[in-house]
């Protein structure tokens, strides 16, 4: 090496080769003036290129149980069941004081040993579930380090799949990580966290952080159907509302209590009455259930308004012609993005919440979002006051 001065010594140099023919291999070795190395050979008293299957290739390991030395091999192979026995026949004659010449009789299973000490176990390692996690932080890498040259290169040579010509160590993988059916533990282990979105295949979720959210499907690809429009960040921030609130995400009180962030009065600003919650604030406190009398009054319609906000969407959805979701969506969305302001108009402003001024600015608002929606939609705020249904028509 230049740098540091030092150099190579060819005389206790080797040279490994897997897949390749004698003759290359020799010319390699000549090349580099050094010696071939039979495969498998033995490095820091470990068998390196022999099959991890079998039990001849772990007989170091068995040697060294007690030492850190072992770590790396069964983070990079699964270990048999036969040597995973062997391990724990080890292991317990240590415990009970017993060696190769005399038996004791262990009082306690091995499976019970293993178990956590808040469960009366010792917490001693489970050796086979010890292998099988040191082997998901490799899937956890490949999830994390996709970029990373190292899990390119895998996934060019093996895809993301099984694979029949894959090495035994791809193999042991998937079975062990990402197959069935003991596999099944890192899949069902994973949930998604929305963060930008560039990740996230949303509608390929069949569930999201455990909450089922099919029957939603309809109102959050209608949501997610608007299209970005230079000034429209009001109505970008109205869909983010719309959809936390669908999920019980947004920071009601109840919601922040339940992060443990300290609120002095859990009770709703607007009525004062009860708990702040996302079912109560959208549907059935006093002061909004106004809001929603004087929407359906101008829309025509009337029915009792559920407690919960997910059958509130269910229950509006369906009072409306198939032809005019769409639009009446909207109009769903603008209330409760304008319900959403006038609340926090009253906290952090000291304003006053009027349902009628709410109402009014709603729909206002719901106008706006339609003409920029659709082109279709070329209605003026006349119309669209006194003939809310025809105009939706034109959608």
């Amino acid at each position: 090496m230049r740098g540091s001065g030092m150099k190579v010594n060819f005389h206790k140099s080797k040279l490994a080769v897997i897949s390749l023919q004698e003759d290359v291999t020799t010319r390699f070795a000549s090349l580099l003036h050094c010696r071939v190395m039979a495969v498998p050979f033995v490095y820091l008293g470990l068998s390196i290129g022999g099959s991890p299957h079998r039990l001849s290739t772990w007989e170091p390991i068995l040697v060294k149980l007690l030492t850190a030395l072992p770590l790396y091999f069964i983070s990079f192979f699964r270990i048999p069941k036969g040597v995973t026995a062997k391990c724990n026949q080890i292991m317990t004659r240590f415990l009970w004081g017993g060696s190769e010449e005399g038996k004791k009789i262990p009082r306690v299973s091995w499976a019970n040993i293993c178990r956590p000490k808040l469960e009366g176990g010792l917490g001693v390692r489970d050796l086979d579930l010890f292998n099988v996690a040191l082997l998901g932080k490799w899937s956890w890498r490949m999830l994390h380090d996709h970029d990373q040259m190292w899990c390119k290169v895998l996934m060019s040579k093996y895809g993301k799949g099984h694979n029949s010509r894959a090495s035994s160590w791809w193999k042991d993988l998937l079975k062990s990580c990402v197959g069935e059916p003991a596999g099944l533990w890192f899949e069902n282990g994973l949930c998604w966290r929305l963060g930008e979105g560039n990740c996230t295949q949303f509608w390929g979720q069949g569930e999201f952080s455990g909450e089922k959210i099919s029957q939603l499907d309809s109102m959050l690809r209608i949501v997610s159907s608007f299209t970005p429009v230079k000034g429209m960040s009001d109505c970008e921030r109205g869909m983010g509302v719309g959809w936390k609130v669908l999920l019980n995400r947004i920071q009601t009180r109840d919601n922040l209590l339940r992060r443990q962030v300290p609120i002095p009065d859990p009770r709703c600003p607007l009525c004062s009455v009860d708990d702040e919650s996302v079912g109560h604030l959208f549907s059935s406190c006093s002061c909004v259930s106004q809001v929603w009398s004087l929407v359906l009054n101008w829309l025509g319609l009337s029915f009792a308004a559920p407690a919960s906000v997910k059958d509130h969407f269910v229950q509006f959805s369906h009072l409306w012609p198939s032809n005019k979701k769409a639009g009446l969506f909207t109009v769903w969305l603008a209330v409760i993005w304008q319900v959403w302001m006038g609340r926090n108009e009253k906290i952090f402003k000291d304003g006053s919440f009027d349902p009628v001024s709410v109402f009014e600015m709603a729909r206002l608002k719901a106008w706006e979002w339609l003409r920029y929606k659709t082109s279709s939609f070329l209605h003026g705020t006349a119309e669209w006051v006194n003939e809310p249904l025809a105009c939706l028509d034109d959608i």
